[in-house]
């Protein structure tokens, strides 16, 4: 019996059978892949290696002819499509779920993916989770030098508690790019509380109670103006959708997903939804973006929905 120092791999997916389709062609596939593997090993631990990247492999290989039985079935009669690469160990059959995932079902990591599996198939101890990624940019690390940056500054005027408001400096520029436009911006409404630190007394609790009034005010009066679009619009700027997908951010603390089908047939749903939200959003950013008097427009809603807000609650304070 041989005795091997590599460690025990505890979190292998449960065994199963080979994919139906094509069966004995696989198992043979399988059969001469190993063989020829082991002809080769120079070390007990060197095939250790090569069967668990075989068992990770099958584990896409099932999901692969679950979801897309037509594209499997010919990649399947591909004996090249069974091969792993000598170095990272991800065959090429892999390779191509992942792209049909990304194209078919939901954006992730892919990159990040593939690296991983590499540090699991050379002898790290977790299974591969499905990594996401930020669809957008977190709202205040926009390229500063993309095209539509100066419509996301506007935006950033109607952030909760101006908290993403640009500076007097920042302002400057942007109300001279939109004269550069033909446009004069108004200056948007700062709250009365804007840099100061927070207390949460009865004070806070107000704040915040005006902040909403003012925000509901504000989208009821944008709607009105025929711009529905743009509670949407905010919400996924600000990563608050209440979609994973949309509101992910890689640093971020989130539930792990596993490669398993249910988690697969979810994210799906999830991302079909959350491309309509990102189609809106993009449609709006190109929009304001060919017609800027939009924006100043907002902007004058923004100041005006304030004073509904403060007639909404009535506070000596605020009077």
């Amino acid at each position: 019996m041989l005795f091997s120092s590599h460690a025990k791999y505890t979190h292998l997916p449960p065994p199963g059978r080979l994919p139906a389709h094509g069966g004995r062609y696989i198992v043979e596939q399988c059969k001469k892949e190993l063989e020829t593997w082991a002809a080769r090993a120079a070390y007990v631990e060197q095939a250790c290696a090569h069967l668990i990247a075989w068992r990770e492999s099958l584990q896409f290989v099932r999901l692969f002819e679950k979801f897309f039985p037509q594209e499997y079935s010919e990649a399947a009669r591909e004996p090249q499509s069974w091969r792993l690469h000598p170095q990272s160990r991800i065959a090429p059959i892999e390779e191509q779920f992942f792209d049909l995932i990304e194209s078919r079902l939901f954006p992730f990591g892919r990159d990040w993916m593939e690296m991983t599996l590499e540090e699991i198939r050379h002898g790290h101890d977790f299974l591969p989770v499905i990594p996401f990624i930020s669809v957008t940019p977190p709202p205040d690390e926009w390229d500063t030098s993309s095209e539509e940056y100066v419509v996301i500054r506007v935006l950033h005027c109607f952030s909760w508690d101006n908290y993403f408001a640009p500076d007097e400096e920042q302002w400057y520029g942007l109300v001279v790019e939109f004269a550069n436009r033909g446009v004069t911006l108004p200056k948007p409404m700062l709250y009365p509380w804007h840099g100061a630190p927070q207390q949460v007394n009865l004070g806070f609790r107000l704040q915040r109670i005006l902040m909403h009034l003012h925000l509901k005010n504000f989208l009821a009066m944008a709607r009105a103006a025929g711009y529905p679009w743009l509670g949407t619009t905010l919400d996924v700027l600000y990563r608050d959708t209440n979609n994973l997908l949309v509101d992910i951010d890689e640093e971020m603390n989130y539930e792990m997903f596993e490669w398993t089908e249910e988690n697969l047939k979810w994210l799906a749903d999830e991302w079909s939804q959350g491309s309509r939200l990102l189609d809106t959003f993009w449609q709006a950013i190109q929009m304001l973006q060919k017609q800027p008097a939009i924006c100043a427009h907002l902007i004058e809603l923004w100041n005006a929905s304030w004073s509904c807000a403060r007639e909404q609650l009535w506070e000596p304070q605020y009077g």
